[in-house]
């Protein structure tokens, strides 16, 4: 399974992506700044993952629970420039 939350505005566009693989999952987080063609490289701190269910079946309602930390290592206008997400999510599965 496969969830994306965007943020879009007129200085970054944000990305989360959360995979679920065989009962683990990965957090990638993708950040953009208006102008910038540097590649930002962040580096994950902490990322924490509660599902309320592990059934992905076509059609089925996964909610869940993300917290994700990350510092940019480079690219970024400051180097101490700190990403946290924390919320609930609910998705169906297509």
């Amino acid at each position: 399974m496969r969830v994306n939350a965007y943020s879009l505005n007129e200085a970054t566009y944000d990305k989360l992506s959360i995979t679920v693989t065989n009962g683990k999952f990965h957090a990638d987080y993708t950040f953009i700044q208006s102008g910038e063609q540097e590649k930002v490289v962040m580096e994950e701190l902490y990322s924490k993952l509660v599902l309320k269910t592990m059934d992905f079946g076509r059609g089925s309602v996964v909610r869940g629970y993300i917290e994700y930390k990350s510092k940019c290592k480079q690219g970024c206008v400051s180097q101490n420039y700190l990403i946290e997400i924390r919320g609930n999510f609910v998705v169906i599965v297509k």
